[in-house]
């Protein structure tokens, strides 16, 4: 974990990868971003989410998926009495879309290292 990290960058699945490219992005702006992998949604490690946030001054969760009911939501609601800025970079509440290509679809719902990165400066 990146001590005194300025945001935490918490991703699930293929999207850590992505989140890590975005810190890479945000360490060359000089923000520092804790990347934080949640192998499970359900059930939540509410402790371990505790921790990986300490100390940070806000969140941004990345998902590829609903910005309803998944991630971004479920951190939502465990740190509800945290008062930490948060963004939520998923699928808006819209019908999906097939592609020829994964990663078609990951530009177009802004599900990118610059999507990230961009949301994690709007937070600081």
């Amino acid at each position: 974990m990146t001590e005194g990290a300025q945001v935490a960058l918490i991703g699930t699945g293929t999207m850590t990868v992505i989140a890590m490219e975005a810190a890479d992005l945000l360490e060359k702006k000089g923000i520092s971003a804790r990347v934080v992998h949640l192998g499970t949604i359900k059930p939540l490690d509410t402790a371990a989410l505790a921790k990986a946030v300490n100390g940070v001054k806000g969140i941004v969760t990345c998902e590829e998926h609903s910005i309803y009911g998944g991630l971004g939501s479920a951190v939502a609601e465990a740190l509800c009495s945290a008062p930490l800025p948060m963004r939520i970079v998923g699928i808006q509440d819209r019908y999906g879309q097939s592609a020829v290509c994964y990663d078609e679809l990951l530009v177009h719902y802004g599900l990118t290292k610059e999507a990230i990165a961009e949301a994690a400066e709007k937070l600081l």
